[in-house]
């Protein structure tokens, strides 16, 4: 598992000043349009669903899967590799936002609520909820149009929204908010991660069931 993991990191390496140098700019632009980094927060979440998807991508140019086969690894490593290191790339991420939202709350306030954590969950757990759909379906259609479909679906979260709402007059974000309200802060964290756990597991359940009865060139 950890050597796959390397191998991810070192196959996307070329990548990284592209998508470093974005995710600053689009947090310079939540600090300049004070929109308190919600912005920041969705595009980072874009930004680690199409890890695994560009690795896959890459991984399928180079023939990797076929050659992976040759070498002492199951196939259910491979599909566990995937959810990993989508897993630890959002963890990792928004672990370094929270410390430091954390660690600004604290400083101007003196105190620390559950409140800044909300976001961050939120936005990390849609991510992963979004990739537990998509990875099942590029390991049966192939990365590339799993790529497709991935934009599809990113395109379609930001723009349904806003369609019910010019058509219709139905705000899903108003209408979300008013839901949690009621709910505790503590509980309603705890729900959503339990959520996302349980819907992980369940996808890479299938995604495994898959990739064992492909046909590997």
């Amino acid at each position: 598992m950890f050597a796959l993991l390397k191998k991810d990191l070192y196959t996307l390496k070329r990548t990284y000043l592209l998508y470093v140098g974005m995710l600053l700019f689009y947090l310079f632009f939540d600090m300049v349009s004070g929109n308190e980094g919600n912005f920041f927060l969705a595009f980072f979440a874009v930004f680690t669903m199409m890890l695994p998807a560009t690795s896959m991508t890459l991984d399928e140019q180079a023939g990797w899967d076929g050659y992976g086969m040759c070498l002492p690894i199951r196939r259910r490593t491979v599909v566990l590799s995937k959810y990993a290191f989508h897993t630890i790339a959002m963890f990792a991420g928004y672990g370094i936002i929270v410390l430091a939202a954390t660690i600004y709350h604290f400083v101007q306030s003196g105190e620390f609520g559950l409140e800044i954590l909300m976001m961050p969950v939120i936005f990390g757990c849609g991510g992963l909820l979004v990739s537990d759909l998509l990875l099942p379906l590029m390991f049966k259609l192939g990365a590339e149009k799993g790529r497709y479909v991935l934009v599809g679906v990113v395109w379609g979260l930001a723009l349904v929204p806003v369609m019910l709402v010019k058509l219709i007059g139905v705000d899903l974000y108003a209408f979300a908010e008013g839901a949690a309200a009621g709910l505790d802060t503590g509980m309603l964290l705890v729900l959503i991660v339990a959520a996302t756990v349980f819907l992980t597991v369940a996808s890479a359940a299938v995604s495994i069931a898959i990739y064992n009865r492909k046909e590997l060139k």
